[in-house]
C-alpha cells in the first residue's frame, strides 16, 4: 500500500495524480476535481492470489487498474479478465 498523507508535495502523489488522469473515465476533468480525487485516493498493490472483494459482500471502494490483470469471478466461473489500464 502506497499512501501519502499531502500527495500535492511528493512524488507520489504526483504519480497518483498522473494515475487518475490516465484513467478514460477522468481524462477530461478539470485539474481541481483531479486534485480532490487524488486526496482521497492511494495505490493498492494487490498480491496474485488475493481476493479484491467476494461475491455478495458491501463495496466501500472503487478500483481502477493500473498494472496487472484482475479476474472477476460469479458463482465460482470466470466471467471477465481485466487488463487495460483503467479498467
Amino acid at each position: 500500500l502506497m499512501e501519502s498523507n499531502d500527495p500535492s508535495n511528493s512524488s507520489a502523489g504526483m504519480s497518483l495524480k498522473n494515475l487518475i488522469s490516465a484513467v478514460p473515465m477522468f481524462s477530461s476533468f478539470p485539474d481541481k476535481l483531479v486534485d480532490e480525487l487524488q486526496q482521497a485516493a492511494s495505490i493498492v498493490n494487490i498480491n496474485p492470489e488475493d481476493v479484491i472483494l467476494k461475491q455478495g459482500e458491501l463495496n466501500k471502494n472503487l478500483y481502477f487498474l493500473v498494472i496487472g490483470t484482475v479476474d472477476v469471478y460469479v458463482d465460482g466461473g470466470l466471467v471477465a479478465t481485466l487488463r487495460r489500464k483503467g479498467d
